[in-house]
């Protein structure tokens, strides 16, 4: 709503004085720094009697112009400024007619053609001390030790050292403290050291939440951030978006870069910038890229289109890839009909032996061996190292075909896989490969020798084909 300044006058109230001469209505400041008039036409006595003055309750008068101001006085510039009864040591000047710059006034009326008089309540100290609304107009603070500059701003009650810099239609909640909006238009503080530097239509409503710009973007956890854009929002503790448009971090310490509709939903995920990429789980990561995914914990997109990274360690890159097994790596650049149906996928795998009993290699040591999904064939290959707390080596290669229908049960290797032994210092040592019907899996079983500490691991390739 457009405002027309009121014309400013300087009037200057002064000091009440012992043995003086006053007529009635004669305005003068108070040795308690309250603003009264005079009740009737008398001289005043050698002490102050409140009997003799009427306290104004709402004024827009200034203080005395002699003298040095001491501790409660108020400072009024200007015919438009008041300060309500029982207030002190505030400084008000701006204002227009019926848009006032009041201290205790109604903040219902900010932004109406209603004097911001009307309906004023009754402040309960410290509210209505201390502050100081610097100039514009239609601007009321009912909290303590504020500061204003601005035009249709309101501090409620309660709200303390909080800072207005600049610009329009801003407000600080009721019992804030330390709140700071810096300049802009219809900005929100809603929480204590929370702040919003500039912009529009910003609300920064968790404690120690920052906004540095932009149009509606909402901070409301705790520590939250958002350096700008438009629409985003940071809801959780220690959250963080950089920019971009309707991007979401909505779990501890997650961030979301800048692009744009992206979220990271999960405890310290981030997404770094792209389109509509969801970052679900703990501590998953999406570079960037459109329409990514990656809901296993720590799991990685790198980039890329629609690719999935689901099982936990594991990444997905290009486009149409799914990695949902455990520590898994999956690469594509298309499909078929589904995603995954055409795609190459690797694995890091590890055991240890101390005898001669075998054990899997496994992508965590003790669990999750890699499994196929239903109707799928996978060509594979291998690549072993071994080492002994001895110093003895063993390098191997297992290459075959492995394939499962509908269901475990129907998982098979297709023809004898190759073993190629590339290096061997013990001749005991041995590698094979099977089929797991119960879980669906591709298994390597590695075997050492009694008395003897091994370490293996091996890289496994995989080209996936799903029909």
């Amino acid at each position: 709503m457009n405002k027309e300044e009121g014309t400013l006058s300087a009037t200057f109230v002064p000091k009440w004085k012992p043995n003086t001469a006053y007529l009635a209505g004669d305005a003068v400041v108070s040795p308690s720094g309250g603003l009264v008039t005079a009740k009737a036409t008398f001289t005043s006595s050698a002490a102050y009697s409140a009997a003799n003055w009427n306290s104004a309750s709402i004024v827009g008068q200034t203080r005395a112009a002699e003298g040095t101001q001491t501790n409660g006085e108020n400072v009024i510039l200007g015919s438009f400024g008041y300060i309500a009864t029982g207030g002190a040591t505030n400084s008000v000047s701006g204002g227009s007619p019926s848009y006032e710059n009041v201290i205790g006034g109604n903040p219902a009326n900010v932004s109406t053609a209603t004097s911001n008089l009307t309906g004023a309540p009754t402040l309960v100290a410290p509210d209505g001390n201390w502050n100081s609304i610097w100039g514009g107009y239609d601007n009321v603070v009912n909290g303590w030790a504020n500061q204003v500059q601005g035009y249709h701003c309101k501090i409620h009650t309660g709200a303390n050292h909080a800072t207005i810099g600049g610009g329009s239609v801003h407000e600080v909640i009721a019992n804030s403290a330390y709140g700071t909006i810096g300049g802009g238009t219809g900005n929100k503080v809603s929480a204590s050291q929370a702040t919003v530097s500039g912009g529009s239509t910003n609300n920064a409503s968790g404690n120690s939440s920052s906004i540095g710009g932009g149009i509606t973007n909402a901070a409301s956890g705790a520590g939250a951030t958002i350096g700008g854009g438009t629409g985003n929002t940071s809801s959780a503790s220690n959250t963080t978006v950089g920019g971009g448009a309707s991007n979401q971090a909505t779990n501890t310490a997650a961030t979301v870069a800048g692009g744009a509709s992206n979220q990271a939903g999960n405890i310290n995920a981030t997404v770094a910038g792209g389109s509509t990429n969801i970052a679900s789980g703990n501590g998953s990561t999406i570079s960037g890229g459109l329409t990514n995914t990656a809901s296993g914990t720590s799991s990685t997109v790198n980039g890329g289109r629609e690719n999935t990274a689901s099982g936990e360690y594991s990444t997905a890159s290009g486009y149409k890839a799914v990695a949902a097994g455990y520590g898994s790596r999956a690469r594509a650049s298309g499909m078929f009909a589904a995603a995954g149906d055409a795609q190459e996928l690797d694995w890091t795998l590890r055991a240890a032996t101390t005898d001669g009993a075998g054990k899997f290699l496994q992508p965590t040591g003790v669990s999750f061996l890699p499994a196929l999904p239903d109707n799928t064939t996978w060509a594979f290959e291998l690549t072993v190292a071994a080492r002994s707390d001895t110093g003895e080596s063993a390098a191997y290669k297992v290459t075959g075909a492995i394939d499962r229908g509908t269901g475990a049960a129907t998982t098979a290797l297709v023809g004898t896989p190759t073993v190629t032994v590339l290096a061997e210092d013990a001749a005991a040592w041995n590698i094979t490969a099977g089929a797991g019907t119960g879980d669906g899996s591709l298994r390597f079983t590695v075997t050492g020798e009694a008395a003897k500490n091994i370490r293996w691991v091996g890289r496994l390739n995989v080209t996936q084909v799903s029909w």
